[in-house]
């Protein structure tokens, strides 16, 4: 054997070991595979990032598109990054999308007081005012996102512009296991698919465990305080005075879209659409379709007060 084939021998073994180390390492190490699998969609949708110190918490923030500003909240167990493909499609819209993560969730720091629905919304707003945004800037929420949403537009009508309220939670109904709402280990993550996808994709364990690699205690503190029943919307939001829409997934198994048909029923300021093919991770499934609803109804909402002024 030649020295020059001896030298290629080694250079392409050492490619092979460093591809294999990439494919495989971020799988075996999870928070690894989340910190690149986060990295990779920021990158993917061009979005800006930062940090802000807001009421003592420490928040990670990013920015998607310019144009008409628009605040995204996350849901449970969530973060900028699950909101990211419904943001890349606004942004293609026209719109200037703002994220952030609350406290606990994705990059934001651990929340130094209990997280609650009701501190939450003041996070929300907080955030919002630190990142120089308008108080009638819309808020479009996702989950239990659109309840914390929701709960500003009612307690805080006064400090938001028209809401929106994504697959939204916030009156009574029965909620899967624990297990499944905030999984744990991959098994229990494989089982929740069917309860977020209306057609869920396959039940890779490596993915799986970088999917729940995420820590979880934040989004514990605002299930306990959903399920107090103290932040309920329940003779609440027959008073919604702020323009609202509700979008469901047809599909949802998590949340049943009738609750947000019910939302919407109860004010006349509440308009109700609805995705098919879709289930909870509507953002995820139909974020081109669901981005057109929601501009739809931001175009409708500024030429109604255009033409009212």
């Amino acid at each position: 054997m030649t020295r020059r084939r001896r030298r290629g021998l080694v250079v392409a073994g050492a490619v092979i070991v460093v591809l294999v180390v990439a494919v495989v390492l971020p799988f075996a190490v999870p928070p690894l595979g989340l910190a690149l699998w986060r990295q990779a969609e920021r990158v993917r949708a061009g979005a800006h990032c930062g940090e802000i110190a807001v009421d003592g918490e420490r928040l990670a923030w990013a920015e998607v598109g310019r144009g008409r500003p628009l605040l995204l909240v996350h849901g449970l167990r969530g973060e900028i990054t699950v909101l990211l493909p419904l943001a890349r499609k606004l942004a293609a819209r026209g719109h200037r999308v703002v994220l952030i993560d609350l406290p606990g969730h994705g990059r934001s720091a651990p929340p130094r007081q209990p997280l609650t629905i009701g501190r939450a919304a003041d996070i929300v707003l907080a955030a919002r005012d630190a990142l120089g945004l308008a108080e009638d800037v819309p808020i479009a929420g996702h989950s239990l996102g659109a309840w914390i949403v929701a709960w500003i537009s009612l307690a805080e009508p006064g400090r938001c512009g028209p809401v929106m309220l994504i697959s939204p939670p916030g009156l009574p109904f029965d909620p899967p296991p624990y297990a499944l709402l905030l999984p744990r280990n991959a098994r229990d993550a494989a089982r929740a698919l069917p309860l977020l996808f209306a057609d869920p994709p396959p039940a890779f364990p490596p993915a799986l465990r970088v999917a729940v690699a995420r820590e979880p205690q934040a989004s514990f503190e605002l299930l306990r305080s959903a399920l107090t029943g103290r932040f309920l919307l329940d003779g609440l939001i027959e008073g919604e005075s702020r323009p609202a829409l509700v979008v469901v997934g047809r599909q949802d198994r998590l949340v049943p879209p009738s609750i947000g048909e019910r939302l919407a029923a109860r004010s006349p300021r509440i308009a109700f659409a609805s995705i098919d093919r879709a289930s909870h991770m509507v953002v995820w499934e139909k974020p081109a379709e669901l981005a057109g609803l929601l501009d739809d109804f931001l175009a409708q909402e500024s030429s109604g007060a255009s033409s009212g002024s």
